[in-house]
């Protein structure tokens, strides 16, 4: 989970720093805000699992092309972890007020590795 994570991240990331938003009517955007999305309850119910969220934070680290490190790893799962915005969002619920908060919290996570680099 966490290398589709990685993935996810890495290509939201790339849609914001060329377009300067997070526009969740691309397809690919919304194909990589449902990956968040089911990261997001994947390392929620499995929080308090070190084994988890090490192998999560090693697959963040291998797929997203450096953005996150093993520095900023657990930062970033932490932060992830906070996101609620991306708790509504599935393939059959795209209502734009899911869409604007996992818009928000898609952000939040940019931002943190952009910070970071």
């Amino acid at each position: 989970m966490g290398q589709t994570c990685g993935s996810a991240i890495l290509g939201l990331y790339n849609s914001y720093k060329s377009t300067g938003t997070i526009n969740l009517t691309s397809g690919n955007n919304l194909s990589h805000a449902l990956a968040l999305a089911t990261a997001y309850t994947q390392i929620k119910a499995n929080k308090n699992n070190s084994s988890y969220r090490n192998a999560f934070a090693t697959g963040l680290v291998m797929s997203s092309a450096g953005l996150i490190t093993n520095q900023n790893s657990n930062e970033f799962i932490n932060l992830l972890l906070t996101c609620s915005g991306l708790a509504n969002v599935s393939s059959s619920n795209t209502a734009q007020q899911n869409q604007q908060a996992a818009a928000a919290s898609t952000t939040s996570l940019i931002n943190l590795v952009d910070s970071k680099k």
